[in-house]
């Protein structure tokens, strides 16, 4: 299987092409990425038509599709009602039991006006894997008033799952008035500050980031998920339609919680959940943990060995021949 290349590029002032997918071997061929569009306009840029970036399809070769490339709109005026893309080229067509194919990732859009009635669409979404290869992740999409202080980043997949991560956004001093995650979109980030609104909708975002998180209204709808690292500070919380939360799994060398502090009111539907199920300390030869021992709380010896079971409030219990790890924690 390939390695997956890092996304780069502003999220707010695009201008670099999208890169190009893999191929298998030399007689196969990977697509193209998409090219680079900047439309700087003093007067009313009128948008009925089409402005696309995409990247290419492999086509019927074992390669992975081509990133979606960069749309940078700049206009005092933006009306009608067309379309602009910067989506990923799907992977190959070829078909095989052993060759796995990826989708391109989505590419970057950003609209700046004075004033705005557009009514059309923006489109980055990833390309579609084959043959088991993985979906392309979403591209970002920036939409700013030329006035404001902070404009809404748009992550949309457009129905596309993709695995986890596959949206990272690069460190940046920017505020974002909003962030909207949606349709199988999976975006992470280091460090982002949002001045108003996490709205997640059936799309996942997860914090790496251990500063907390000061965001006034968090929704999660439609099967969206939240992972944190550090503390989330919030006015209110709202979980619906199959939506979770949880933390960053725990390592050896880091420990994580999902914390959150709420002035106003959290909501948790029937339907919804926090679920931090197996993101503790982890078993031995797993994660980071490459010894034999349980990992367990530093300071208070050993972890579990051999067979046995590890403890917390309650000791584990003893195997064929391994030492229990000693209960730990606040009464």
């Amino acid at each position: 299987t390939g390695n997956r290349a890092d996304a780069f590029g502003s999220v707010t002032e695009p201008f670099l092409p999208g890169s190009g997918g893999g191929a298998f071997s030399s007689s196969q061929r990977g697509g193209n990425g998409g090219g680079v569009v900047k439309l700087t306009v003093d007067g009313t840029l009128q948008l009925d038509g089409v402005v696309r970036a995409n990247g290419v399809d492999a086509g019927n070769f074992f390669g992975g599709g081509g990133g979606g490339g960069s749309v940078w709109i700049d206009a005092s005026t933006l009306t009608g009602g067309g379309s602009v893309f910067a989506n990923g080229g799907d992977a190959g067509t070829r078909v095989s039991s052993s060759t796995l194919s990826g989708g391109g990732g989505g590419g970057r859009i950003a609209v700046r006006s004075g004033s705005s009635s557009f009514t059309g669409s923006l489109e980055a979404k990833g390309g579609v894997g084959r043959n088991g290869g993985a979906n392309g992740g979403a591209g970002t999409i920036f939409q700013i008033d030329s006035d404001a202080a902070s404009g809404v980043l748009l992550a949309d997949n457009r129905q596309t799952p993709s695995p986890a991560d596959t949206t990272p956004l690069p460190q940046s001093p920017t505020v974002f008035q909003r962030i909207d995650v949606r349709s199988g979109a999976s975006v992470a980030a280091d460090d982002v500050k949002v001045a108003q609104r996490y709205e997640l909708d059936g799309g996942r975002f997860t914090s790496n980031g251990v500063d907390a998180l000061n965001v006034p209204i968090v929704v999660l709808d439609n099967g969206a998920g939240l992972s944190l690292c550090g503390p989330l500070n919030v006015d209110s919380l709202t979980l619906g339609n199959g939506s979770t939360m949880d933390h960053v799994a725990t390592t050896i060398a880091a420990t994580h919680r999902l914390e959150v502090a709420a002035t106003g009111n959290v909501s948790i539907d029937a339907t919804s959940r926090i679920d931090v199920t197996g993101l503790g300390l982890p078993g031995a030869q797993r994660r980071d943990n490459a010894s034999n021992t349980g990992g367990t709380i530093a300071g208070i010896g050993a972890g579990s060995t051999s067979d046995s079971g590890a403890s917390h409030g309650g000791a584990g219990g003893r195997g064929t021949s391994g030492a229990v790890g000693a209960t730990y924690g606040s009464l």
